[in-house]
């Protein structure tokens, strides 16, 4: 029987007795449990303990026959006992209940009646999305919001593991029950763009609540929080609002925000509004300035006040410039260059004008009210030739004089006259004879004669007064009467000098002059009339005399002089002109010329003008001119030197401006006839023959490369790889181009008036090429072509006729394509990698249009300490150069030739499909090199497509560290 299955038999016996016995039945060595009646019905159910196993016993039957001693009759059975599994008894876990999103955890248990007891297993049947229980029992739960509110019933279940095919089981289907908990709205920061001082209005859609979202659903309302630090807002509950910016030059505000479903509020959101600076115009308010009359040339008399809201440098000029005036353009200062006269101009008014960097510019009148000074008159020197017989009380001559102001002068004699021969009117200046006069004792006087005005101001001036002898009586043939003669003229002016002209003869004998005298600071020309002109020096000025003779041609002789007063006039200053160049620098510097001077040496003061096409400062003593950018051509400018009286000149300045242009433009490249070359040497190197120019200024190249070179597309890589010692001059002049090996190299497009030259050896220059301007259309080669030594030359059609250029200054045309990735790049990429791994010698795998590889070094392996120390440069890289000549790739690969030609080709607008093709360490022949990665090396490979074919391009060496100079 089994465990815990009941055991149930009848055991039967007779008595051979007549009568028979009473019989009774019973057991003997029976197991727990086990039982049997007199009438021999046998039971037992085995416990749980006892299975399996095999229990023996006896079953005895007694005769009851009233003697002494009763027979018995009996047998020893055996009863097997089988093992019986019994199910696990999970205990009771009773219905849950948990808050969305909180977690719920409880642990299960359970029993199994089998001894021993199995291992038991705790698992979920028909659970909720994220419940778990694990093997112990442990249950976790935790409701998602949208499980809230719900309820989920399901079984937990308990399994034992007993070892036999079948394992039992027990379970209990529980239900939870999931309550609603609302969650506050989820609203992501938002961000927003408006020009400075101008108004954003986003609707509902673009607000700030357009990306946000309720996990119930609910309506979400916005509310503000704090508002805007540079601006007005109004916010809608809908999430629109209306920003309205100060104007102020701050660009960038923040405002925020709470979101509300109506139940529960985020914590504050802020939203971002970035200000695009927009230009302010300028303000500039109008001044009036009165400065006097006297006011110093050279002194600063005020100017304008201008502001610009965004800070910026503001330039000041004049709308129409005044001679009298000039203005700081930095400043706006205005400073007196010509001298102030209030009778002759009592009001200036000048119209400035302000811009800022961006041309943005305003106007303001400056007026300029002269104020008026009481001058000090003006005398005019005199000189007065009279005869020592003039009567007495006889009028020598009269002082003119004059008052600026037009008020009426006073004279008086305050010097020159110790004799007291002369006395002056004080009202009208007239020189009046008081004394006998006497030639021979007193033949000049130089009289000092003081005028002065009503406010008392004076000046002084000198008047000559000559005395000539009394006239003779005339003998019989009388000489002839000479009386001295005074002429007056300014400098660099001439006079007509007629000597004879108040000379008398008392026999009225007609006079010839017989001899006059040299002049010492002048010029004296006879005109063949007994007159003659004179001519002072160039600016002399002073007192010249010339004494002459007298004859009446008949022996009557006679003397006198003439004397000449050469009046002081203002000269103006002088300004040569300037002739100058500039050639690829931005700006030249122009020195005062040293022949600017005042003849009088007067302090002078010097303006620039406005050149037709550049601008130019002065600072100092030097004029700073700086073209348009990318002009070519000649400008000019005046300038202007005034001094201190007012007198001005002007000079011309002259630039001839030769400057390449900024951009280098990338051209259609041409396609050429192809020509059987001559055999050559074998060489080592990399022959790129499609490779497009680099485009982008001289600077930024520059900056780009971070060497002084210029990297002038396949050219400067072919140079590079070839090893060739070739100058790149860098800065703005003259692109030179390798004129040495690969065959084909790149076409360099520059603006008229740029020069492309190449350099065939040290101190040899081709004559120009060909200037090239910018054009649209490309250069297209005429199929002829011309020999000359050992260059070839093509001839090509440009936009500006035809030209011929050298052979290797062309690229084959690449067609225009697009590029990617797609599984011909790949299978091509797989197919160098192949080529690479198993060709030792690198013959070309590429030939039409792409590369050649030529013969570097059969493959060479390393052990681990040889490798070792290549990469550390411990040791020689000689070993892949059978010749033992100079290595000829050197440089930063990376930096110098990858990076720039992914620039160039992605100005272009053309993607470029690229891959890392890993090598063989044993394959890495070049000398000089580190490598952060030994044992990830490779080739960087670009592709172009033709007619939807990728090309291989270009291939070099990736993985260079170590920078060297070409």
């Amino acid at each position: 029987t089994d465990e815990l299955v009941n055991l149930s038999f009848t055991a039967t016996a007779s008595d051979p007795d007549d009568p028979a016995n009473t019989l009774t039945f019973s057991l003997s060595g029976a197991p727990p449990g086990a039982s049997m009646t007199a009438g021999g019905v046998f039971s037992w159910t085995p416990t749980e303990a006892q299975g399996p196993g095999s229990f023996t016993f006896e079953v005895v039957v007694t005769e009851t026959d009233g003697s002494p001693s009763n027979l018995s009759d009996s047998e020893t059975i055996t009863v097997t006992v089988g093992e019986v599994n019994l199910p696990p008894i999970l205990d009771a876990v009773g219905d849950q209940s948990t808050d969305e999103l909180v977690n719920l955890s409880f642990t299960a248990t359970a029993s199994d009646p089998d001894d021993p007891a199995n291992t038991l297993t705790f698992s979920l049947s028909g659970e909720p999305a994220g419940a778990t229980i694990t093997a112990g029992g442990v249950f976790s739960w935790t409701p998602t919001e949208a499980q809230g509110p719900g309820s989920f019933t399901f079984d937990v279940i308990v399994t034992e593991t007993n070892g036999l095919p079948t394992n039992l089981s027990d379970s209990e289907t529980i239900t939870i029950t999931v309550d609603e908990v609302n969650v506050a709205p989820v609203v992501p920061p938002s961000s927003f763009t408006v020009d400075e001082g101008g108004v954003l209005e986003p609707g509902p859609a673009s607000g700030v609540l357009a990306a946000a979202s309720d996990a119930e659903g609910n309506p979400i309302s916005a509310i503000i929080d704090s508002p805007p630090a540079f601006g007005t807002l109004v916010l809608a509950a809908d999430g629109s609002f209306a920003y309205t910016h100060d104007g102020s030059e701050n660009f960038a505000d923040t405002f925020t925000f709470v979101a509300s479903d109506g139940i529960d509020p985020t914590a504050p959101i802020t939203a971002t509004i970035t200000i695009d600076p927009i230009n302010d115009t300028p303000v500039m308010a109008g001044v009036v300035l009165t400065p006097d009359e006297s006011t110093v040339v050279g002194t600063v008399v005020g100017g304008p006040v201008a502001s610009d809201g965004d800070d910026d440098p503001l330039t000041f000029s004049f709308v129409s410039p005044d001679p009298t005036f000039t203005i700081d353009p930095l400043t706006g200062d205005i400073t007196l260059a010509a001298g102030l006269d209030f009778e002759t101009i009592p009001t200036y008014t000048l119209t400035v004008s302000v811009a800022d960097p961006s041309g943005a510019s305003a106007t303001a009148d400056v007026v300029i009210n002269v104020a008026d000074v009481d001058e000090v008159p003006v005398a005019a020197p005199a000189a007065f030739p009279i005869v020592e017989s003039l009567p007495l009380g006889s009028t020598v001559g009269t002082v003119s004089a004059w008052d600026p102001e037009g008020e009426s002068v006073s004279f008086s004699l305050v010097a020159g006259d110790p004799g007291g021969q002369f006395t002056i009117d004080p009202i009208t200046g007239e020189l009046i004879l008081v004394s006998a006069l006497d030639a021979g004792e007193t033949p000049s006087y130089l009289l000092d004669v003081v005028v002065t005005d009503p406010g008392g101001n004076s000046t002084s001036t000198a008047v000559i007064v000559v005395v000539s002898a009394a006239a003779p009586l005339p003998p019989l043939n009388a000489s002839p009467l000479g009386f001295s003669d005074l002429l007056t003229l300014d400098e660099d002016t001439s006079v007509l000098v007629a000597p004879l002209v108040n000379d008398t003869d008392p026999d009225d004998d007609v006079l010839f002059v017989s001899w006059i005298d040299e002049p010492v600071n002048g010029t004296l020309v006879p005109n063949g009339d007994g007159t003659y002109t004179y001519r002072p020096d160039p600016d002399f000025f002073g007192a010249e005399s010339l004494d002459y003779g007298i004859s009446d041609g008949r022996g009557g002789i006679s003397q006198s002089t003439v004397n000449l007063a050469i009046l002081a006039v203002n000269d103006p200053p002088v300004t040569p002109n300037v002739d100058t160049e500039l050639e690829f620098v931005p700006n030249v510097e122009i020195p005062i010329p040293d022949g600017v001077y005042d003849p009088e040496g007067d302090p002078v003061w010097i303006t620039a003008g406005t050149p037709a096409e550049g601008s130019v400062t002065l600072i100092g003593d030097v004029f700073t001119y700086v073209p348009p950018p990318e002009w070519n051509g000649t400008d000019t400018f005046t300038y202007v030197v005034t001094d201190s009286s007012g007198s001005s000149s002007t000079g011309l300045v002259t630039i001839r401006v030769t400057q390449i242009d900024g951009q280098l433009v990338a051209i259609d490249l041409v396609s050429v006839e192809e020509v059987t070359p001559p055999p050559v040497a074998p060489s080592s190197g990399i022959v790129v023959d499609s490779i497009k120019l680099l485009v982008g200024t001289v600077s930024e190249m520059a900056g780009l490369l971070g060497i002084p070179l210029l990297a002038v597309g396949a050219a400067f890589l072919a140079s590079i790889i070839f090893g060739f010692s070739r100058n790149f001059l860098i800065g703005r002049g003259p692109v030179f181009l390798p004129a040495a090996g690969p065959s084909t190299v790149g076409v360099v497009r520059v603006p008229a008036g740029a020069v492309v030259t190449a350099l065939e050896g040290p101190g040899e220059e081709y004559p120009l090429v060909y200037r090239y301007p910018p054009a649209e259309t490309g250069i297209r080669a005429t199929g002829r072509h011309a020999q000359r030594g050992s260059t070839r030359w093509i001839e090509v059609e440009t936009p500006e006729g035809d030209g011929w250029v050298i052979a290797r200054f062309v690229t084959p045309m690449i067609p225009a394509g697009s590029f990617a990735a797609d599984e011909q790049v790949a299978a091509a990429v797989e197919s160098i990698r192949a080529v690479l791994g198993a060709r030792g010698d690198l013959r070309p795998i590429v030939t039409s249009p792409g590369l050649e590889v030529a013969y570097y070094a059969p493959p060479k392996h390393f052990e681990d300490e040889e490798l070792a120390g290549l990469l550390a440069g411990d040791a020689s890289w000689g070993w892949w150069d059978p010749t033992g000549s100079t290595p000829s790739v050197r440089g930063e690969f990376g930096s110098i030739v990858a990076d720039p030609l992914v620039e160039a080709m992605a100005l272009e607008g053309r993607t470029v499909a690229e891959a890392v093709v890993e090598i063989p360490v044993e394959l890495v022949n070049f000398p000089s090199l580190t490598f952060s990665q030994p044992d990830h090396l490779g080739w960087r490979v670009f592709f172009e497509y033709e007619d939807d074919e990728p090309k291989l391009a270009a291939i070099w060496r990736e993985g260079v560290t170590n920078p060297a100079s070409v």
